[in-house]
């Protein structure tokens, strides 16, 4: 093992022992783009990188749908939070699925928060770093993913991220869709 991939796996390692939960939010009333992020000290994530994430990923995204005529996505502000609340939700349980455990899709839990569509997508990661550029990649190469970052009708999208408190894994979820 080289010495500074050592170095980074120790500090990891003493990040988990001595993190503990933080507080998101200063205030109590998030606009509808900053819902519910969970932050967690051990994994270095803050609202302003999150924020930082969203923006260079949909950046990546639609300079990509771009080059093949696309149109770009907007955020909407449903559809980030469901987005948000799943990655939410994949973090606190250190679970990875496009399916809840009851058996709830995207598509349901879309509905459910009041958005109506004629398609909608989802794209999921677990990584134990977060990197737009890197995440951008790995989807674009993937077959499956790559269909859902270009699906021609989709004009809408939201894009949730959390850390696991207990494993510290990223969880990124991307949504889009088409009203």
């Amino acid at each position: 093992m080289k010495a500074s991939k050592f170095i980074a796996v120790l500090l990891i390692l003493i990040l988990n022992i001595l993190a503990a939960p933080v507080n998101v939010r200063a205030d109590q009333t998030p606009s509808p783009i900053e819902h519910k992020i969970v932050v967690y000290a051990r994994c270095k994530l803050t609202e302003k990188t999150v924020k930082l994430m969203r923006d260079q990923l949909l950046v990546l995204i639609n300079a990509g749908r771009a080059k093949v005529n696309l149109p770009t996505l907007s955020v909407h502000p449903i559809l980030q939070n469901v987005a948000q609340d799943y990655a939410n939700y994949m973090a606190e349980h250190d679970f990875f699925s496009h399916h809840l455990p009851d058996g709830r899709t995207v598509g349901s839990r879309a509905a459910a928060a009041g958005f109506s569509y004629s398609f909608i997508g989802e794209n999921l990661a677990k990584m134990n770093f977060v990197s737009a550029k890197t995440l951008y990649r790995g989807w674009y190469n993937s077959p499956t993913h790559h269909e859902i970052l270009f699906t021609p009708d989709a004009t809408q999208a939201g894009i949730g991220m959390a850390c696991s408190a207990k494993s510290g894994f990223y969880y990124i979820a991307f949504v889009d869709a088409a009203p």
